[in-house]
């Protein structure tokens, strides 16, 4: 049984190249370097031959050394440790990279690359046809990136087809404590183990891969953590199984033309080793000794492995002071040659290695003198030895094979808050096949959750009671969904979650949280260095479990940590796909959700007031109305909303006589979404009736016992039953009440839809309503068939104005109008209140009017209260001024930009030096003050803001001549 640490080359390193010793026939980057490969034991995936060379070393030996160097340095390499020999159970073996005769250019793409004419000419010409910014880099141009004992790193289960697991350490490394607990890591089943650098350093795959590359685009996260070389565990056997080597060879030949990445052999491994990489804790590996001058004496003590990459190499003139000594306390300076080269390189003949005793340090490139007197407790400069007999009995192996199997692995992502949305969703993800953690304050919902997982097919759901454990056990970027009660719940969790997360982290919040929240909750994160979403998920307990509506909004970045679950989780609809897209920045999922919701208000109580008609006026039976909503649903009205209604019908009381629907209490709850639709509607001065008699029709029904007291008085003051007058032909009735239904419907997803765009305006959001019509196709609780016709409007015409003028609904709206009335109008003369549908139809009847009685109140305004108004009489194309005692007044309406100015009381301008402008155009609305009274008067008095191009926005002529005059 064998295994192998990779250890570093030795010399002067990536920083100290001379141009004078570049040949691309030289695969190193200066002429002292070698490449160290320390072997260390682990097991073989098979029995090897007991005659097999490497295992009768490591038995007689304990520890074998293997040093790969160039050609050209292989006979000095060997002179020098036969001059200073190592002591003890350890061997060397020295090798020259050229005797790997499977490395060759049909083979290795480097060798390849390094052998072509243009790759010559970009390493060693300087022609001037080749004069670009990168050939002129001396960087890019430097042969060390394409030395192939810089990619040497890339074959190591060809280099040791015996082994199973490498330790990789770096030729500018001091290791400074014991290393076997690194070594008993479990990898997860993952190929590399390294250090993640992306949240101290904040180095993402954005830094180093092209992203403007269209492959990259498709193949990578662009906010993916980087990780380091350095320091890696590498298990070989995993390396075979997912072929990195091959994925090595493809993304190399790729970049022959350096589109993919510039230099260097980190991009290469990053995209070679994406997705197979475990996080290691960073006290394993503290880098940027050669770069970073402000890490501190702490961190560096407490790390096992300290590396001094960057340019400023600890052997160099030009090394970072503060950390110098932390290298050169370790060089013999005895040595002519060291003092001379500066190079620190000394093997001391006191060395030896010691099998699994690694508490004292080991040491970076240069073999270093260690000690004069505890000779048997040290490990070479490269790495650690393990003896042969402590890892040989199959006992050990098994105990092994029983940790891992009892730790679950690091998971993809982490759910907290387990009531019903959250364990749905949460086996929804799972199920998927995505791992994932689950976390709740009260622990009977986590072993409920678990017991779930179990029952459903062992779905990959991993539980925790403790918050703690909960985020460690998620893998980097963590990310997590919360799904708690909105409001101060949602502060707690993100308050004890965020405690254990690290900058780069992703919290999401899936709840029906109030936008505002959202945005402040974003920017709180944001100085963390946390990344936040606000992500409404509609559907409820169904769609949760087999696939919701979900409308992410915030942080683009966190987006892309998740858009690989939530294509997969989110509801499939053939002809239109996922039910998911990032909708926008800020609060804007979380705005789109609570519309959504209002909408949703106003599409059940249409529902409700075309049963109450039907049942009440109609006189139709619990069945019949099971038959004709599900005749419906098989129509234009087929939607979820429709489909339930058709079931509740046919559910018959289980504990009585009867239908339950009739059994169940007239009195409807709420959380708030619906209120906060209505509030933001007020403050957009955004007109949604139907959405708003949805609200007051559920503050009303809460009133059961006023109601009841109520019917009482009135019945006992004369007022009769006069739905007893009623005759009506059942089946026109029931087609009218349909008809009526589909129009009404029209208008309050014109009323959501404008509430949107409207926030989107003042919001700068940009978002997409044909976009948000198609995501609302499948999953949520307003999926219709309907939505597919508002995609359409909104694809027609990104910039439409409103639903009711879209050419096809228009058009539909006339020929059920007369349906729709009559439904009213007979709801009126039977006392059943719609006020939907009657809300519905005055906010149709309102729009569609060119003129409407509002002149009389704004007058009303004007006479008690010197509002202003505006005059309409001899209406000319353009504008004008006229006075009126005590009052200038500007006057002027322009039919077709849709814009109008107030008139100005030049009695409040004189009093109070303030001229405003309110400035109406469509659903926008701004005020401009001004405190300048001659700015006033020459603005007033101008007329060159009345002479703007018929096709001009009369606003925008308006805002560009203030501009001016303020500038």
């Amino acid at each position: 049984m064998a295994g192998t640490v990779r250890g570093g080359r030795v010399g002067m390193g990536g920083g100290s190249s001379l141009r004078s010793f570049f040949s691309y026939r030289i695969f190193a980057s200066a002429m002292f370097t070698l490449l160290f490969l320390a072997t260390l034991s682990v097991f073989f995936s098979s029995h090897p031959s007991q005659d097999d060379p490497l295992l009768r070393m490591l038995r007689s030996h304990g520890n074998m050394f293997s040093i790969v160097t160039d050609r050209m340095n292989f006979a000095a390499t060997k002179v020098w440790f036969k001059m200073r020999p190592i002591q003890g159970r350890a061997h060397i073996e020295i090798n020259a990279v050229d005797n790997f005769k499977f490395l060759n250019s049909s083979y290795a793409p480097v060798l390849r690359q390094l052998e072509s004419s243009n790759l010559k000419k970009f390493y060693f010409e300087t022609r001037a046809e080749y004069d670009t910014k990168d050939v002129n880099n001396m960087k890019f141009r430097n042969p060390k990136y394409l030395s192939m004992i810089n990619h040497l790193r890339f074959y190591l289960p060809e280099l040791y087809p015996k082994l199973n697991k490498i330790l990789f350490l770096d030729d500018d490394v001091v290791v400074q404590k014991d290393l076997t607990a690194l070594w008993k890591i479990d990898m997860d089943g993952n190929v590399n183990a390294a250090v993640e650098t992306c949240f101290g350093s904040f180095r993402r795959f954005s830094e180093y891969l092209n992203f403007s590359h269209p492959l990259i685009k498709q193949k990578f996260n662009p906010r993916a953590c980087a990780w380091a070389f350095g320091m890696n565990m590498f298990d070989l056997e995993a390396w075979r199984r997912e072929k990195c080597t091959e994925k090595y060879h493809y993304w190399q030949n790729l970049n022959e033309d350096h589109t993919l990445w510039k230099l260097g052999t980190l991009p290469a491994g990053l995209a070679t080793f994406y997705s197979t990489t475990k996080s290691l804790d960073k006290v394993w590996h503290v880098l940027g000794l050669g770069i970073n001058p402000s890490i501190s004496m702490e961190e560096i003590d407490k790390a096992a492995v300290i590396h001094f990459s960057g340019d400023m190499k600890p052997w160099l003139d030009i090394a970072l002071n503060g950390y110098k000594h932390l290298w050169t306390k370790y060089i013999d300076n005895e040595v002519e040659f060291l003092q001379m080269c500066n190079f620190g390189m000394i093997l001391s003949s006191d060395l030896c290695c010691h099998n699994l005793s690694l508490s004292q340090p080991i040491y970076g490139p240069n073999v270093l003198r260690l000690s004069e007197s505890r000779h048997d407790q040290y490990a070479t400069n490269l790495t650690f030895g393990v003896s042969l007999a402590k890892l040989s009995s199959p006992e050990r192996k098994n105990q092994g094979e029983r940790m891992a199997e009892q730790s679950p692995k690091l998971t993809r992502i982490g759910l907290a808050g387990l009531a019903v949305m959250g364990q749905n969703l949460a086996l929804n993800i799972a199920e998927k096949g995505f791992p994932i953690s689950v976390y709740n304050r009260t622990t009977s919902k986590v072993d409920e959750t678990i017991e779930r997982a179990k029952a459903e097919g062992n779905l990959p759901v991993f539980g925790f009671h403790d918050p703690e454990s909960f985020v460690q056990s998620i893998q980097k970027p963590r990310v997590i969904i919360m799904l708690v009660k909105a409001g101060a719940p949602v502060d707690q969790t993100i308050k004890t979650l965020s405690a254990y997360m690290e900058k780069g982290d992703c919290i999401i919040d899936g709840g029906n949280e109030w936008y505002e929240n959202t945005e402040r909750r974003e920017k709180a994160m944001t100085e963390l260095g946390l990344l936040y979403l606000g992500m409404g998920v509609s559907g409820g307990e169904e769609g949760a479990r087999n696939g919701p509506s979900l409308m992410p909004g915030g942080s683009f970045e966190a987006y892309k940590y998740i858009e690989d679950i939530v294509l997969k989780v989110a509801a499939q609809v053939p002809d239109s796909g996922p039910c998911v897209t990032y909708i926008g920045k800020g609060g804007s999922g979380n705005f789109v959700k609570m519309i959504h919701n209002g909408i949703e208000y106003g599409d059940m109580q249409l529902i409700a007031e075309a049963y109450d008609v039907l049942k009440s006026v109609g006189k139709l039976s619990n069945e019949e109305l099971k038959n004709v909503f599900s005749e419906w649903n098989r129509g234009e009205l087929q939607s979820f909303l429709i489909e339930i209604t058709a079931d509740i019908f046919g559910i018959k009381d289980d504990k009585g006589d009867g239908y339950l629907v009739d059994k169940v209490l007239d009195k409807t709850g709420m959380k708030g979404t619906g209120k906060w639709t209505v509030q933001q509607a007020a403050e957009l001065s955004v007109a949604a009736p139907t959405i708003e008699a949805s609200l007051d029709s559920r503050f009303l029904s809460g009133l059961k016992e006023e109601r009841t007291e109520a019917a009482k008085v009135f019945k006992s003051g004369g007022f009769g039953d006069i739905l007893d007058d009623q005759v009506v032909d059942k089946e026109r009735l029931i087609d009218d009440v349909r008809q009526a239904l589909y129009a009404s419907k029209i208008c309050s997803y014109a009323q959501g839809m404008n509430l949107i765009r409207a926030k989107s305006i003042e919001k700068g959001w940009d978002l997409k309503l044909g976009e948000l019509a198609r995501i609302w196709k499948g999953g949520c609780i307003i999926r219709a068939i309907f939505l597919d016709r508002i995609k359409k409007a909104y694809d027609r015409n990104s910039d439409l104005a409103n639903l009711l003028v879209d050419p096809e609904f228009a058009k539909e709206i006339i020929d059920r109008q007369s349906a729709w009335r009559r439904v009213v109008c007979l709801a009126i003369n039977s006392g059943i209140s719609t006020p939907g549908m009657s809300a519905s139809l005055a906010y149709y009847d309102t729009y569609r009017r060119e003129r409407l009685p509002a002149n009389l109140v704004q007058a009303q305004r004007d006479y008690f209260g010197a509002h202003t108004l505006i005059s309409i009489s001899h209406l000319p194309p353009w504008y004008r001024l006229f006075s009126s005692p005590g009052i200038l007044r500007l006057v002027g309406l322009d039919a077709l930009s849709e814009s109008w100015i107030t008139t100005i009381n030049f009695n409040m301008v004189l009093k109070r030096k303030w001229l405003i402008f309110h400035i109406f155009q469509g659903n926008r609305f701004s005020c401009l003050g001004y405190h300048l009274q001659d700015l006033a008067l020459q603005l007033l008095n101008s007329s060159a803001i009345f002479r703007s191009s018929r096709n001009d926005s009369f606003a925008a002529t308006l805002m560009k001549h203030i501009a001016n005059l303020t500038s």
